[in-house]
């Protein structure tokens, strides 16, 4: 629901900040796809929700920080993952979705041994493109993990190495019949309607959760929160203590409790949410110089 042209503009108290926070998640970007691709040779498991992987970032082959993934939920085709990325003095966690195959125009180019966690490993060596990114990765045989990727950015490589993991196996998975449940909204800006939003469930996630995508079809930009419920509240929202009785919406007046989050380049969220259903009635992003608001006008 973010405009990702609005997130260049600087904000007063935190322009510094904010501005090495976007150079960071555009990296953070790059760094989602290389989560791989699961099934090795030898059997058909595929790794589970709760695995755990590090990996140094280089930047022309110079130490540049490190990445922490965890598998925190999947679908059918993909895994709902938590990144944590430290660069320099910088910190901060953020969601995807990495797919659990390769990308269709990925082609296996030899097969190789390479130093890596643990010892020699044998890898097939895959390259691909990403978002218009070449990428080569490191596959082990055995395990389908990636023990080494490097990404061909506009005016470096960014390499990410294997440093430590922690494996969950499954044989199998079922979808849930939340998976694809959606809350439509419309967005505004000074009280004019410009688009449509999404609030769409595509995760089972651990411990009964759920990973959501907000989806604008405007922006085109997806940003990926865990909830507690599919209908899409972040888990890191806090409630303010006020409750007020929200006017006119698809359900008439509705009694609403005020949540608020602040995302990794500092906006504001608020979210008019009823505890009873979960629903997100009304939600606002305050960027500091601008706030749309996101009222719900649709739901299963």
């Amino acid at each position: 629901m973010e405009n990702k042209n609005r997130i260049q503009k600087d904000r007063s108290g935190i322009g510094t900040i904010a501005v090495v926070l976007i150079v960071v998640i555009v990296i953070a970007a790059a760094a989602a796809v290389v989560l791989v691709y699961f099934v090795g040779e030898k059997d058909q498991k595929s790794m589970a929700p709760g695995t755990t992987m590090e990996y140094d970032l280089l930047i022309d082959e110079i130490h540049a920080g490190t990445i922490q993934y965890e598998i925190v939920g999947q679908n059918a085709d993909a895994y709902f993952t938590r990144l944590k990325m430290d660069v320099g003095t910088i910190s901060f966690t953020e969601y995807g979705l990495n797919q659990k195959k390769l990308p269709d125009d990925a082609v296996k180019k030899g097969r190789t041994k390479i130093d890596a966690l643990g010892g020699k490993k044998t890898v097939d060596i895959w390259e691909y493109t990403y978002e218009g990114r070449a990428t080569k990765s490191y596959i082990g045989i055995s395990d389908g993990l990636s023990y080494r990727d490097e990404i061909t950015m506009v005016s470096y490589i960014e390499t990410h190495v294997l440093t430590a993991c922690d494996l969950k196996w499954q044989n199998s998975y079922n979808e849930s019949g939340s998976i694809g449940t959606a809350y439509e909204y419309m967005g505004s800006f000074m009280g004019v309607d410009l688009f449509s939003a999404t609030i769409t469930c595509i995760a089972d996630c651990l411990n009964d959760q759920y990973g959501v995508v907000y989806s604008s079809k405007l922006f085109y930009l997806d940003t990926y929160r865990l909830s507690e419920d599919p209908q899409g509240l972040p888990v890191e929202a806090t409630y303010t203590g006020v409750s007020i009785i929200l006017k006119g919406t698809i359900d008439g007046d509705v009694s609403v409790g005020i949540w608020e989050f602040f995302d990794a380049v500092g906006y504001e969220w608020t979210f008019y949410y009823e505890p009873g259903s979960h629903i997100i009635y009304k939600c606002e992003v305050d960027s500091g110089s601008e706030v749309f608001t996101f009222v719900l006008t649709d739901k299963p």
